[in-house]
């Protein structure tokens, strides 16, 4: 909660300096538009085909896991187009390929999140704080180090969920201070069924 109070300042300071107003536009609600997402694992010389298994995702539940559970994990973008993101994530000794295709319209949603998580990402001010108490907590482990990166990530994954929903920036503020599960809910419904932030928290 302290790193997160101590990012508030920041946050419209962020969004001027990385341009990103203009992917903080109203979004329109679409239905029942979904995104198709499917990946393979490598570990060794060992490939495992449809892993995940193609399956459909909500628009909104696609951006959660594109930049929680990819992006936030440390995920590396290999292939864009208007219609298909491919993520690289290493994780317990495995390659993790996963892809997210769609229509262009609803893949805009996600290029918000990625593109405001990869801009936030390159700001070390971001993380230097959160650095310095995780190196202290592991005592610089390596390993320990590498299960800490969802939480080094937090911030980021917050305001990049939020971009991509549209908050504004007052809304924005507000999201940083609820915790990580609420706001990610509070997000994915506002993308799959227009719910406003004030309207979801009161």
């Amino acid at each position: 909660m302290v790193g997160e109070i101590q990012l508030i300042p920041l946050v419209g300071d962020l969004i001027t300096l990385y341009k990103v107003r203009l992917l903080v536009a109203p979004l329109t609600f679409r239905g029942e538009t979904m995104i198709a997402v499917h990946g393979t694992r490598q570990k060794g010389d060992q490939v495992l085909e449809n892993c995940p298994e193609r399956h459909n995702k909500s628009v909104g539940k696609a951006v959660i896991d594109l930049v929680k559970n990819e992006l936030g994990f440390g995920g590396q973008v290999r292939f864009v187009s208007e219609t298909k993101i491919t993520i690289e994530t290493y994780i317990l000794n495995c390659i993790d390929t996963t892809t997210y295709e769609g229509d262009r319209h609803s893949m805009k949603t996600l290029y918000k999140g990625l593109s405001v998580f990869n801009a936030l990402h390159d700001n070390n001010d971001v993380f230097n704080k959160d650095v310095d108490r995780v190196m202290h907590a592991t005592g610089g482990k390596k390993l320990l180090l590498k299960f800490s990166v969802p939480w080094l990530n937090i911030n980021v994954i917050k305001i990049a969920a939020m971009c991509a929903a549209g908050f504004t920036e007052d809304e924005m503020v507000l999201g940083m201070n609820m915790k990580e599960h609420d706001l990610l809910a509070a997000v994915e419904l506002k993308i799959d069924s227009g719910c406003e932030l004030s309207g979801i928290i009161t």
